[in-house]
């Protein structure tokens, strides 16, 4: 079946053209990258077995399950085992899940090549803070720090000392290789990290991710679009700081890809044919995308700055339309206020059962965006469009 999506991400490129049809082996390579870091993430966070392994692609038509993506994406590879083929390329069940993630890191590890670049150091993390780390990163913290092989480093606004109400907790999660290998500790490593992530929702219910996983195989291939790493001096490691080095790959493609894709997402919502975020959790998500695309647009022109600096740097290529549309993005992350759900669980939320702890922050995160939020999205979603579509015309220049 061909998916009517014409895609230019590696993963979509993949899914969307037919078995014998001849591919870069860059593209493919790319594709299973970014299939596997899915997987690792989906499984180490996922509540819901079901609900992130039966999204590993989502195009215009049905959502693919990983062993959908698979069984598209091994036959291009030479070497693949038929054992190794049968287990990656049928839908496994729960139990069988470890062990099926642990097969498709060692199989990848083998099929995708190291980057062809030098292996170089990231900056060093700033050794002192001029704020004071919240309660739950520093509880965080000591949960996790007790495990060797895995290195917390906290970014964004929390180690920036620039916090606001609209901030969450920015935490890139390093993992040894032997965490990944075997099934056993793949199921360890799940419970550590679904169990410590209950930090991040204490100090912001609505965030829309968990920690931002980077395996052994992702530094040998590391792409910008996963988190510059020259950004680490801006930094602070939550633990014994530890030497990082990767090996660079090309991912300014990639860049622009999703800068299209998000663009695209904003032309339907002014259309009126996607519909506009109608939860706390949806806004949220949908502005913090919005934030994203400076530095996206940036990474693919091959630089790199952090965030709270790519607006500047934009806004002499952006029309008046786009640049009210990044003014009225720092304006809403400057006075964000928290919902009261939001705010009843960061009180409570860490120390009740769990069963009740789920639900209150799934009635955090399903409160309305009220009338005056409703008002403020649809005034910016004109100038929003007008922004991705820019920024990605401008990414795509030579």
């Amino acid at each position: 079946m061909r998916l009517s999506i014409a895609s230019d991400e590696p993963l979509g490129i993949v899914v969307d053209t037919p078995l014998g049809e001849g591919l870069p082996r860059n593209v493919v390579d790319v594709a299973i990258q970014t299939a596997l870091r899915g997987a690792i993430s989906g499984f180490l966070h996922g509540h819901s077995v079901g609900h992130w392994y039966r999204h590993a692609w989502t195009g215009d038509g049905p959502p693919l399950a990983y062993h959908d993506v698979l069984s598209r994406l091994l036959p291009r590879f030479a070497g693949v085992a038929p054992d190794e083929m049968s287990t990656l390329c049928r839908e496994p069940r729960p139990f069988e899940l470890p062990d099926w993630l642990a097969t498709l890191y060692r199989l990848s590890s083998r099929l995708v090549a190291p980057a062809a670049t030098p292996r170089q150091l990231a900056p060093t993390p700033q050794p002192v803070l001029r704020c004071s780390l919240p309660r739950s990163v520093r509880r965080l913290a000591s949960e996790m720090g007790a495990h060797n092989g895995l290195q917390l480093i906290l970014h964004g606004s929390l180690a920036t000392c620039d916090a606001t109400a609209y901030s969450d907790v920015d935490i890139l999660l390093f993992i040894a290789d032997d965490w990944l290998m075997t099934g056993e500790r793949c199921s360890a490593l799940r419970g550590i990290v679904s169990h410590a992530q209950r930090w991040l929702y204490r100090y912001d219910p609505l965030q829309h991710h968990g920690f931002m996983i980077v395996s052994q195989f992702d530094l040998d291939r590391y792409a910008r679009i996963y988190f510059p790493l020259e950004l680490l001096s801006h930094a602070y490691s939550l633990g014994e700081p530890r030497e990082v080095a990767y090996r660079l790959r090309p991912a300014d493609n990639e860049s622009v890809a999703r800068l299209r894709r998000v663009s695209t997402r904003l032309e339907q919502l002014e259309q009126g044919d996607r519909p506009a975020p109608g939860t706390r959790y949806a806004l949220k998500l949908a502005l913090s995308e919005l934030m994203l695309l400076p530095s996206l647009c940036l990474e693919a022109k091959g630089q790199v700055l952090y965030k709270r600096d790519s607006f500047g740097a934009v806004r002499p290529v952006l029309s008046p339309t786009a640049n009210m549309a990044m003014e009225a993005l720092s304006a809403w992350r400057l006075d964000w206020k928290r919902g009261t759900w939001e705010s009843v669980y960061r009180v409570l939320g860490p120390w009740l059962p769990a069963k009740l702890s789920v639900r209150l922050l799934a009635r955090a995160r399903s409160a309305n965006v009220n009338r005056r939020d409703r008002e403020r999205w649809s005034a910016l979603v004109t100038g929003a469009r007008a922004l991705g579509f820019e920024l990605a015309r401008f990414a795509s220049l030579n």
